[in-house]
Order: structure tokens, then sequence, then C-alpha cells
């Protein structure tokens, strides 16, 4: 007969398991989000609520959507006060660094920027780069055409974080990276998502190269991404920035 002690064992055990899965599922990182919060200086958040005032949208929103334009090199902030409400334009952030060429990344060490829909699926206080946020990547439409083509190590890892370097992130920067941080701690990562792409859809037909001309998939993926900006109509932005008035700074400040 089992000893009673070892059923407390057992179930003490499956207790300790329940638990970390949970919290490794929350924050990869040592300290929680309000302090690194707490630490920044004041201003971040000032700015960030003038900058949402400025578009009469609710700070913090109800929703984020970053866009990451590689060949710009520029990621624009819009929100949504609420889930009735359209998209607004805010305002963007300079990319300062984005290895690798235009084009999806295909696996693990290309060093390329993944392109694509993704989620945000945690943020990390405590990133060696500052500040950071993890991109849900690979994603459904990532996972599908690579078990189409037996591609099995797709890499991971991809962060928008601070610093000036890049393997297959997004530096902003620690200033940039402070106001994103800040936003999405606020509005929540399950709130917001980042689209990806070689260049601006809205503006123009999409980079193509030797590494993106190779993917039998690539106009698929494109023309998703195109449905997907056309969303956040490049208009608004033009039209925001000209209802400004007495405002000198540059659109990324």
């Amino acid at each position: 007969m089992t000893p009673p002690y070892r059923y407390f064992l057992i179930a003490l055990v499956c207790v300790f398991c329940v638990i970390g899965f949970a919290f490794s599922n929350v924050v990869l990182a040592d300290g929680p989000i309000d302090e690194a919060l707490q630490k920044l200086n004041p201003s971040v958040e000032q700015k960030l609520q003038h900058h949402f005032s400025r578009a009469h949208v609710a700070y913090p929103p109800f929703a984020l959507t970053l866009i990451a334009n590689k060949k710009e090199k520029k990621m624009e902030l819009w929100a949504r006060g609420s889930e009735m409400d359209p998209w607004t334009y805010i305002r963007n952030y300079r990319i300062l660094a984005a290895s690798g060429v235009s084009g999806p990344k295909l696996k693990e060490g290309d060093f390329q920027v993944p392109e694509g829909i993704y989620p945000i699926a945690y943020l990390n206080p405590n990133s060696r780069y500052h500040l950071s946020m993890k991109v849900g990547y690979p994603n459904a439409f990532d996972l599908e055409k690579a078990k189409e083509e037996g591609r099995r190590t797709l890499g991971g890892d991809i962060f928008i974080h601070g610093n000036r370097g890049s393997r297959g992130c997004l530096a902003l920067g620690d200033k940039g990276v402070e106001s994103v941080f800040a936003v999405v701690a606020r509005t929540g990562a399950d709130h917001t998502k980042i689209v990806i792409t070689p260049n601006d859809l809205r503006r123009e037909a999409p980079l193509m190269n030797r590494h993106s001309q190779q993917i039998a998939w690539i106009n698929e993926l494109y023309a998703s991404l195109k449905a997907e900006l056309d969303v956040y109509s490049k208009g608004k932005i033009f039209q925001h920035q000209a209802s400004v008035r007495g405002i000198h700074s540059s659109p990324s400040s």
C-alpha cells in the first residue's frame, strides 16, 4: 500500500507544475511590468497622452495595432477607443535596425525579420536590450507553409526592443521602445497586434528580390497584408497631421 505522504508529495509537485506553467506564459522576466512602468520618466506617458488626446482617442485605448514597414523603417501606432470605433492613427516611431532583406522569415538563423500579422506574446521588462516585446512568430500561416515545404526549424525569439542592433528583430532605440512598451502594457498584449510588411503596401507594390521571388506563396502573403493594411487608411495620417496646428515636432517625436 502506498504511504499517504507519497500522495501528498505527488499532489504538491502537480500544483507547482501548474503554477509554473501559468507564470511562464505571462511574463518571462524577473521583474514585474508595473515596476518597469514606474521607472520610466513621467514624460513618456505624458507624450503618449498628448498624442492620443490630439487624435481624440482615449488613453489607454481598447486595442492597438503596430504597423512596421521595413523599407520605410517606420512603425506606425494605430488605436481605437472601443470595439465599435474605427482605427485611428496616433503617431509613428523610427525603426533604427531591422536585419535581413525584404521577404518573410523562413528558418532559424536567416536573420530575417518576419512578415505577417502577429500577436504580441508577452512583454519583457528585464530585456538585455532595455525593454522588449515578443512578436508571436511563427503564426498559423507560417506554420502551414513550413509544413507544406517540409521546413521544421523556423526560428523564433523575435522581439521589438531598445538599443540599435538587430538579428531578426525590430530595434526602436531605448526612447522609442519605452513609449511602445508603455502603451502596450497599459492596453494589454492580448489587445495588441503587429503587422510587418516589406514596404508600405498602401503606397506601392511589394518589394521583390531574389529571396522573395523564390517563394511560391509570396503573392498570397502580400495580398493578405495589403488587405489588412487597407483597414488603416494612409489618408487618415495626412488628415491627422494637417489638423495639428502650432506643433513643429517630428511625426516620430
